[in-house]
């Protein structure tokens, strides 16, 4: 008799079970990526967002707004940002810059968080009276 190649059921059964064992395993870490990233990614939009509005306004020479957490058009006195994934906005509220490219209420912070929860990661953006971003730092929520 001859003797077929390939794998028993036993070795096929085994090996699935071993590989499911790791994917499981691998998850999380996956998840915390992910949201790592969606968190990097809704503080650059923000930044950029902020930058432009600031521009706009200096350039065209008339008030500009930053609302956040809203998903409308942008027009030339209004930007919209709206945080990416799961991560949301804790702090901040909308942002008024003047012609001059001033921030009409003064220094600002922004906190974004990786997701709702209280030992989640997040960014913390910090404007000056003059509009400049002065720095982003790591944090907790």
């Amino acid at each position: 008799m001859h003797m077929g190649r390939g794998f028993t059921l036993i070795e096929l059964i085994v090996t699935i079970s071993i590989v499911g064992i790791l994917v499981a395993l691998a998850a999380p870490s996956f998840n915390q990526i992910i949201q790592k990233k969606n968190l990097e990614k809704s503080t650059r939009l923000l930044v950029l967002t902020l930058n432009q509005a600031r521009s706009t306004a200096i350039l065209e020479r008339h008030a500009v707004t930053v609302k956040l957490n809203s998903s409308a058009p942008d027009s030339n006195e209004i930007f919209n940002w709206q945080p990416i994934g799961k991560a949301k906005l804790k702090t901040g509220s909308d942002i008024h810059f003047e012609m001059t490219g001033l921030v009409s209420e003064g220094d600002r912070i922004f906190k974004i968080c990786a997701f709702d929860s209280a030992d989640a990661s997040s960014k913390i953006i910090m404007i000056s009276r003059i509009g400049v971003i002065e720095s982003i730092q790591e944090g907790t929520c």
